[in-house]
């Protein structure tokens, strides 16, 4: 390969990429602040909820499902166990509250 062959391969591939590292963190910011506002407005719901003595547990099966993803994705990044760790302990939580939810208690 010629040294103008790669430079206009570096060049296209470069093109190519959709968002640089600044916009990548951006956007991962971005999902953050969602997850934390989802999470205001279950909690303002949950709250409600307990006021008026109903369930709780399909919010609560959502909000552990939401962590349980986000850990599994920190363990696959970052190889921790720690983030593996916590990742099981909300999918039980996830599944102990669907259990509560589908039982009716």
């Amino acid at each position: 390969m010629t040294r103008e062959e790669i430079l206009k391969r570096a060049q296209r591939e470069s093109s190519e990429r959709k968002m640089d590292e600044m916009e990548h963190s951006q956007f991962d910011r971005s999902f953050y602040w969602a997850f934390m506002a989802a999470m205001g407005m279950m909690l303002v719901i949950s709250m409600i909820r307990l006021y008026r003595e109903e369930s709780i547990n399909d919010i609560a099966a959502t909000v552990f499902t939401a962590a349980f993803g986000a850990s599994v994705y920190r363990a696959a990044k970052w190889k921790k166990l720690s983030y593996a760790v916590i990742a099981l302990i909300n999918l039980s939580c996830a599944v102990l509250a669907v259990v509560q939810f589908i039982s009716g208690k």
